[in-house]
């Protein structure tokens, strides 16, 4: 009896060989893509364990057959070689054959499900293994790296690309069934949102400068060229268009002055979205001291009993002129100068205090920023003295009374 049994097992496990091989062919591939090796060999151990079991209950009981239900596919004809498997416990049979109705539409990002509920064997259905597989073409289908799970994500590789679930197992009859869903139709694309952040660089003053840096925007779709727009706002106003760059560099000048600055990034992606990103804002952009630029000039003769005039014209200031005021000087020495009380007008008419001296003009000028610059004209040659003619009478008075 134990002789018996063991040649029967010998010949269960040989016939398990055979089947691997033989299904291994009908489906266009090896084991090893049809039903993985330790997954097969699990099953054949779980098959030859349960046919052991079975046949001693034979012997005690009677035959006793497995009751579990038959595909809707195998119940409507087991005659059809190529819609059934075989039944016959003894032959090993394998079948393959395409299930199911075309698929809804099948979005990136969005779960799948193999739905195995309607799948129903007579001859009871063993551990099943689950491979999806992708196409590019329709036609010729491979299978995706570690999707052996019930459920499976699309994701932006297989944009544009069908899918099939191909389900293989043992039927408790030893026959390894491999059932083949359709195809869905092509992943339809997501729009994916940009990742990472746009970044604006650099001192926010004037005569610095802004530099965009987008090395951290990352988009599946894919991204086209790049649009650039600077944008500034001020207390006073809301974010407008600064049209005068339109690169990735923006040289702060007086124009850009206390306005916040931020750029918006525009391209259109892989799928033809158009995508818009902001960066950060920047500081109001500080005033730096702008320089004076002119002269003060004195016009008019240097004699006694003219009048010298200061000139204020030429001046200039890229921060803005706010006011000038103007003030007369004078020295002996060209080194010491004093002011000449009162005269603070553009005007100074000379007269005997100021003869012997040399006269200069003191120009203060305050920008629109509250920043105060004092300039000097070019002092005059000393003032000459004319001759003053005396005034009065000489008059003649008697001494004693």
């Amino acid at each position: 009896m134990q002789i018996n049994l063991l040649m029967k097992t010998f010949v269960v496990a040989f016939f398990l060989l055979g089947l691997s091989i033989k299904s291994a062919a009908s489906a266009g591939g090896s084991d090893e893509e049809v039903f993985p090796p330790k997954t097969l060999e699990k099953l054949k151990k779980t098959y030859s364990n349960e046919k052991k079991a079975e046949n001693n209950k034979k012997s005690n009981n009677g035959k006793k057959k497995d009751t579990k239900a038959v595909t809707e596919n195998k119940s409507s004809g087991s005659s059809n070689a190529d819609n059934s498997s075989s039944t016959s416990s003894s032959g090993g049979e394998s079948s393959k054959k395409e299930t199911g109705s075309e698929s809804p539409e099948v979005l990136e990002d969005e779960p799948l499900i193999a739905d195995l509920t309607t799948i129903i064997d007579k001859d009871g259905i063993g551990e099943v293994n689950v491979v999806w597989k992708i196409s590019s073409d329709g036609n010729a289908y491979r299978t995706i790296p570690g999707a052996t799970n019930q459920s499976f994500t699309p994701r932006q590789e297989h944009v544009g690309k069908t899918l099939k679930v191909s389900l293989t197992y043992l039927d408790g009859q030893g026959n390894l069934e491999t059932l083949i869903s359709s195809a869905t139709t092509p992943v339809v694309n997501v729009n994916d949102k940009p990742t990472g952040v746009v970044r604006l660089t650099g001192e926010s003053a004037e005569d610095s400068a802004f530099i965009l840096d987008v090395s951290d925007i990352y988009d599946e779709d894919g991204m086209g060229p790049f649009n650039f727009t600077w944008q500034r706002t001020s207390p006073n106003s809301g974010w407008e268009n600064y049209s005068e760059d339109d690169t990735e560099v923006l040289n702060l000048r007086q124009e850009h002055v206390s306005y916040t600055y931020r750029v918006r990034v525009e391209y259109i992606d892989g799928f033809n979205n158009r995508e818009v990103v902001y960066s950060n804002e920047s500081e109001a952009v500080r005033n730096v001291d702008d320089p004076v630029l002119g002269d003060v000039v004195i016009l008019g003769e240097e004699k006694e009993g003219f009048t010298l005039e200061a000139r204020t014209a030429s001046l200039s200031d890229d921060d803005g002129i706010a006011s000038i005021g103007v003030a007369w000087e004078r020295s002996r020495d060209g080194r010491n100068w004093v002011s000449l009380t009162g005269e603070n007008t553009k005007r100074l008419s000379l007269d005997q205090t100021v003869v012997g001296s040399q006269v200069r003009v003191k120009a203060t000028l305050v920008d629109k920023f509250g920043i105060e610059t004092v300039l000097h004209s070019q002092p005059t040659r000393i003032i000459e003295n004319v001759n003053n003619v005396p005034v009065g009478n000489v008059l003649i008075r008697r001494v004693s009374n």
